[in-house]
C-alpha cells in the first residue's frame, strides 16, 4: 500500500494512524514556538532594515537561515557521522560557496 509507505519509515512510524494528533500537547508547543520565532524573525529583520540597507540585511538573513537549516537537518538526520573526510569537505565547500555567492 503506497499510503503505508508514505507514513512509515525504516525505523518505525512517522505518523501514528488514528492517534488523535490534535489532542497531543507537543503539537501545540511546536506551534507556539513556530509562531514566536516567526514573529521575532520579522521583528529583527525590520529592526535590521532600519539600521542598514536592504542589500545588507536580506543576504545576511538568507545566508544565516540557510546555514542553520542545513546544520539542523544534518544533525537530525545524522549526516555529520561521515565515513570519509571528503564528505565533510564537500559540505563545508558548499556552505562557503553559498556565502561567497551571496556576498558577490
Amino acid at each position: 500500500d503506497p499510503w503505508e509507505d508514505a507514513i512509515k519509515g525504516d525505523n518505525g512510524d512517522v505518523i501514528i494512524k488514528g492517534g488523535q494528533q490534535l489532542t497531543e500537547w507537543g503539537l501545540y508547543v511546536c506551534l507556539i514556538i513556530l509562531i514566536t520565532t516567526g514573529v521575532a524573525q520579522v521583528k529583527y529583520i525590520n529592526k535590521g532594515m532600519e539600521l542598514f540597507g536592504n542589500s545588507e540585511v536580506i543576504p545576511t538573513h538568507y545566508v544565516t537561515f540557510t546555514l542553520f537549516s542545513i546544520v539542523a537537518t544534518s544533525i537530525f538526520y545524522q549526516e555529520f557521522s561521515v565515513n570519509s573526510p571528503i564528505d565533510l569537505h564537500f559540505f563545508l565547500d558548499g556552505c562557503v560557496m553559498t556565502f561567497v555567492g551571496v556576498y558577490l
